[in-house]
């Protein structure tokens, strides 16, 4: 998926699959965190994640979803602090 076209309520905005950091799922609505910003959508998270490339997103829990390529350093800084905490 190269460019994504979402819609928040009558506006239509287009976002690039390398510019999403992440993604937040709460109760139906998702949040999908670009940058600085973010845009708010009624897509199940599901939906979305068969869209996506699973090269470059990987779903950590039930209700977000990473950018793998942007995200490489907070999971080795994640890892590190769970493996010192034993």
């Amino acid at each position: 998926m190269d460019i994504m076209i979402l819609k928040m309520g009558k506006k239509y905005s287009f976002v690039k699959g390398s510019d999403i950091n992440w993604i937040e799922s709460n109760k139906g609505i998702l949040k999908i965190h670009v940058d600085k910003k973010y845009y708010i959508v009624k897509i199940s998270l599901q939906e979305l994640k068969s869209k996506l490339s699973s090269d470059d997103f990987i779903q950590i829990s039930r209700s977000k979803i990473i950018t793998f390529t942007k995200s490489r350093s907070w999971l080795q800084l994640k890892v590190q602090m769970i493996s010192m905490s034993y």
